[in-house]
């Protein structure tokens, strides 16, 4: 009887703690580093989407720069060919300043469409500018370059800020957003409330008003009856 018991308090500890867990998760947004792959609980490993309180636009818009940096610095093929390799960024540094420079005007643009669509912080922007720079100086390192700019892939890297800025400010206005309604729904409640007591209150005010009126009918006949006794009286006694 204890170990089962034992077993029920456990299995309802676990569950309310995977709730709260769920919960914090949902209201409390946690970076990522890479903007590819995302597990789910099962384990599978599935291409990373933007979540659901992300507009359709900001999600089409996303699944394009997601393409754009995967065949920057993981595959040629792009989204054609969603396998591991070497992207454009690596095998153009093959071919010295030429290569690197055509590399740092492709990112620079995937930049460009990104703030176009989304509008980032110039923080951020500096940001991306920045890995993309450093990107150019180690690319043009003869030979070294190469595997220098494999490892970095700054398109990755930009990609992932774009994610982890996008699915923060959505997460922010979605919580917002949820306390108005919250708000809103509370205040609705309260007046409903406020409502309710107002016509009991009436209610209660009529109910007393219908008593004292139906008391005052019972006293005016109790008087009246009181008089006719007393003149019925007053006559026998003259008779």
């Amino acid at each position: 009887m204890s170990g089962l018991v034992t077993g029920i308090i456990e299995s309802f500890g676990q569950d309310y703690l995977t709730d709260k867990a769920n919960t914090y998760a949902e209201e409390h947004f946690q970076p990522i580093k890479d903007p590819f792959y995302e597990k789910l609980p099962s384990g599978k490993q599935v291409r990373r989407r933007l979540p659901d309180y992300c507009s359709k636009q900001e999600s089409k818009v996303w699944k394009k720069l997601q393409n754009q940096a995967w065949s920057h610095d993981r595959s040629c093929c792009g989204c054609c060919c969603w396998t591991d390799g070497v992207g454009w960024a690596p095998t153009l540094a093959i071919f010295p300043v030429i290569g690197p420079a055509l590399m740092y005007w492709v990112h620079s643009k995937l930049i460009d469409h990104a703030n176009k669509q989304y509008q980032l912080p110039s923080n951020l922007l500096v940001k991306m500018h920045g890995n993309i720079g450093l990107d150019l100086a180690i690319s043009l390192v003869p030979i070294l370059g190469i595997l220098f700019s494999w490892l970095h892939a700054s398109s990755t890297r930009n990609c992932a800020m774009i994610y982890n800025y996008i699915v923060e400010r959505n997460l922010e206005n979605f919580n917002r957003e949820n306390k108005i309604k919250e708000q809103r729904d509370r205040e609705t409640t309260m007046r409903e409330q406020q409502r309710r007591e107002q016509r009991a209150r009436k209610q209660m005010e009529m109910k007393q008003q219908n008593e004292q009126a139906r008391l005052e009918q019972q006293r005016v006949i109790q008087q009246q009856q009181q008089q006719q006794q007393q003149q019925q009286e007053n006559a026998r006694l003259y008779q």
